[in-house]
């Protein structure tokens, strides 16, 4: 299958946000930037529940645009906003959570500074934190969106 680009441009930002479907074998769908991270940054993922499950953003590029463009500003706000480097989604992959969930999750891949995974992973168990609360409604949507059941991981494909 060949790989489909598709640009949603956000009329608030004049920012065009690109959402590519890889191909329905790697179960993945990327967003613009895919630079590996630099030495002081890592890579996690967060994984949403069921309202942005993963066929639903590969069906919906509009959705799976919106995730990659906020997740940047989602994450930089729960570690203080003034994080070294930008904060960037770089993909939105398949979880295979059907026997368990009923449905195939998505994860959203990001590269954040090394020092925050911590700070994140208690935030996003903590519904008062800033992490859920930033001051734009659209990321506090997305922010409502992740299932704090999965925990902050490292950035990986599949879960077992």
């Amino acid at each position: 299958m060949p790989s489909l680009t598709l640009q949603i441009l956000s009329l608030l930002s004049l920012l065009a946000i690109t959402a590519t479907v890889v191909s329905a074998q790697t179960q993945l769908i990327t967003c613009g930037n895919n630079n590996p991270p630099s030495s002081n940054r890592t890579t996690y993922r967060l994984t949403f529940q069921y309202t942005l499950n993963y066929n639903f953003l590969e069906s919906t590029p509009q959705a799976a645009a919106q995730v990659c463009q906020y997740t940047g500003p989602m994450v930089s706000h729960a570690l203080g906003d003034d994080v070294s480097g930008p904060t960037t989604a770089l993909r939105i992959v398949r979880l295979d959570t059907g026997d368990q969930l009923g449905y195939d999750a998505a994860g959203v891949v990001f590269s954040a500074p090394s020092w925050g995974g911590e700070i994140l992973a208690l935030q996003v168990l903590t519904p008062s934190s800033p992490f859920y609360n930033h001051p734009d409604k659209v990321v506090r949507s997305l922010a409502a969106q992740v299932d704090p059941s999965f925990g902050v991981r490292l950035g990986e494909f599949t879960i077992s």
